[in-house]
């Protein structure tokens, strides 16, 4: 992953240790072990990742981070930016990767993203 795709916000390297910090507490020392077992290491998948309610958007950089320290080689389509408005069931960006990353690392993704959406959201609500 290069400083360059992580465009917004945190200085890369902290984007890269807060991901590789929640990969490790999420897949902990034995990794995907399920994952692993049942998918092929060079299959290719794609994902969309869609809002289950209205918000705004913030943590695309984390999210994107999470997908490409498994597989570096991802490709991370943000549909809407950071700061950007969704309704629910719109998409927020869609990811083409190695499946197993894309098993492997959409939790910790997702986690990022909600948590830093609903900061944002709840924070619009205050801010003209």
């Amino acid at each position: 992953m290069t400083d360059a795709s992580l465009q917004t916000g945190l200085p890369a390297y902290l984007a890269r240790h807060a991901v590789r910090t929640a990969l490790r507490e999420d897949l902990g020392a034995a990794g995907d072990v399920t994952t692993a077992a049942t998918v092929p290491a060079e299959v290719q998948g794609k994902a969309a990742i869609v809002a289950r309610e209205d918000g705004v958007i913030a943590g695309l950089q984390l999210a994107e981070a999470a997908f490409k320290f498994l597989d570096p080689q991802a490709r991370f389509v943000r549909v809407v930016e950071d700061g950007g408005h969704v309704a629910a069931c719109g998409t927020i960006a869609t990811v083409a990767a190695k499946t197993p990353a894309l098993l492997s690392s959409e939790r910790v993704a997702i986690n990022f993203l909600g948590c830093v959406k609903g900061i944002a959201t709840r924070t619009a609500r205050y801010v003209v």
